[in-house]
């Protein structure tokens, strides 16, 4: 789940605040048994957050802390409505290996006042 909202700073610049909870991955394959996630910034590629490890059990795993992002224009050079985000879902150990990855737009979900939820396969 997310939920984004829009602030404005004393110095006029524009921020999104991104939030995500209760987070999880089911289907699992075997041999993948701690995972974390991480947030990316795709115009830059900068790493904006990583999750904890969370353990994987009989396929599943849930991530229980939440994760809030702000997000100013100066982060993104383009419009904050073209900013795009990649959440990764990897192996939480020194070999690294992607189970998974979502491209997520920030305008999609802009003005919303409720949670999202966000899937891929």
């Amino acid at each position: 789940m997310f939920k984004l909202h829009r602030h404005r700073s004393d110095r006029l610049e524009e921020k999104v605040q991104f939030k995500f909870s209760s987070l999880q991955a089911i289907k699992v394959p075997r041999g993948w048994d701690r995972l974390m996630l991480s947030i990316i910034l795709m115009e830059s590629g900068k790493v904006l957050a990583k999750t904890g490890k969370a353990t994987v059990r009989s396929g599943n795993c849930q991530w229980t802390e939440a994760e809030t992002l702000w997000v100013s224009q100066a982060d993104a050079s383009q419009d904050l409505e073209k900013c795009q985000f990649k959440i990764v879902v990897s192996l939480a150990s020194s070999r690294p290996a992607v189970l998974g990855e979502v491209i997520l737009r920030l305008a999609d979900y802009l003005g919303k006042e409720d949670s999202g939820l966000l899937s891929f396969l």
